[in-house]
């Protein structure tokens, strides 16, 4: 099959895609045989008040504090405030009468630079989207393919960043061409979406409330899904995966990493990364979205480094990564946030913490005294002059390239 028709074929007609549907069909079949109590339905089992509560508990100590339109947080909830109240959501739920309340819009930096839109729900909707996603993941984390990244256990940035090198030095593929939806979230045609849903999900009652989450507080509306709703990324998942990544498995040739709406390519000439560029695009139409107007195709052998998830991607005799001046935009408008927290200085000292523990692949070919003294010079800035010091910091960033050097071993590659 040629590049083209690989990337254009129709829903439903092409061998990987009937295969991923008898994966589905099998794999709920072994998931049924396994219930240790299999006369409780899925849906019994996901709306029952013990269930509820235990999603309250974890999103509370996991979740993102802040309120949502009606202002309440974790902490407004006792234990028997918060058992009343999954006690109520679950009548609610079972009694068909259940539909999600406004979200508030609350604009985030990007990782590579940018802004998108979160929507934060009341918690009651967290609550309920929560419980569906534990159980939603565990149907159809199985069924994606490898090339698949964002959104998913025990993968994420490095991992496509590990995958890329591995493309680049051993397959010898120096081409990128770097693509990104444009309003993902916002653009996805629902119907479709739902059509993909109920080739996995087989019970009616959970399938009607996976619809309900999704369809939010506005249920007219043909397209989109809430970001910041819990299972909205992995309806996103679901969604490339029937669209873009399954279709895609039908070229033997085509090497290619997606981290939810990022789309990473690779290949040998340039030629044939602009041809794939064009039946990307294609492909996408198709789906019902299309691509920002800032696609990239970058030999990396004979010109600079390409930005790939915030990380600037570079090829002398092996990838390398560098920063982002951007990562820095993002860690300020955090900062921001932080005082916004019930403890400030726990937050920013979380927020330290957490983007160093990200810049692994970033150590060998970085400045660390000056990108140090960077962060040090924002938290002064930002009044968090005492949140961290500056060796605790080098400490991490340290452990992270430890972390990132053993999954490079794992993978037989140079770090």
């Amino acid at each position: 099959m040629s590049l083209s028709n690989a990337m254009n074929v129709r829903r439903g007609r092409t061998d990987p895609l009937r295969a991923f549907q008898k994966r589905c069909r099998e794999r709920l079949l072994r998931m049924t045989k396994q219930q240790g109590n299999p006369s409780v339905p899925l849906f019994e089992k996901i709306t029952d008040v013990e269930n509820l509560l235990c999603a309250f508990q974890q999103i509370k100590r996991e979740g993102g504090q802040a309120p949502g339109p009606d202002k309440l947080r974790y902490e407004d909830f006792g234990n028997s405030e918060a058992a009343e109240m999954c006690r109520a959501f679950s009548e609610c739920i079972r009694a068909g009468q259940y539909r999600p309340g406004p979200a508030r819009t609350c604009p985030i930096p990007k990782k590579s630079g940018g802004w998108r839109e979160l929507r934060i729900a009341n918690i009651a909707d967290r609550v309920i989207a929560k419980a569906v996603q534990l159980e939603l993941d565990s149907i159809v984390e199985p069924l994606f393919v490898t090339q698949s990244h964002g959104f998913r256990p025990n993968r994420g940035v490095w991992s496509l960043l590990i995958e890329l090198k591995r493309l680049v030095e051993i397959e010898h593929r120096p081409v990128l061409i770097k693509a990104d939806i444009h309003k993902a979230f916002d653009s996805i045609p629902r119907a479709t979406l739902f059509d993909h849903f109920n080739e996995v999900i087989t019970d009616k009652p959970f399938m009607n409330l996976i619809e309900v989450i999704l369809r939010g507080a506005n249920p007219e509306r043909r397209t989109g899904i809430d970001q910041g709703c819990a299972i909205s990324p992995t309806a996103l998942n679901v969604f490339m995966n029937f669209e873009h990544d399954v279709p895609l498995l039908s070229s033997n040739y085509l090497a290619w990493c997606r981290y939810a709406d990022d789309l990473v390519y690779t290949a040998q000439t340039m030629r044939e990364g602009n041809e794939i560029l064009n039946c990307v695009k294609n492909r996408i139409e198709q789906a019902g979205l299309r691509l920002k107007n800032n696609c990239e195709t970058r030999n990396l052998e004979t010109e600079e480094d390409l930005e790939i998830l915030g990380f600037k991607t570079s090829l002398n005799g092996q990838v390398s990564f560098q920063l982002n001046d951007a990562i820095f935009d993002t860690f300020r408008g955090n900062l921001v946030e932080a005082h916004k927290a019930d403890n400030p200085i726990i937050m920013a000292k979380t927020i330290n913490e957490g983007i160093i523990s990200q810049w692994g692949p970033t150590l060998p070919s970085s400045d660390v005294p000056s990108i140090l003294d960077r962060i040090r010079e924002i938290n002064r800035e930002l009044g968090f002059r005492e949140s961290i010091s500056t060796s605790h910091l080098r400490t991490l960033w340290e452990r992270s390239w430890n972390r990132w050097h053993s999954q490079c071993l794992r993978a037989h590659l140079p770090s």
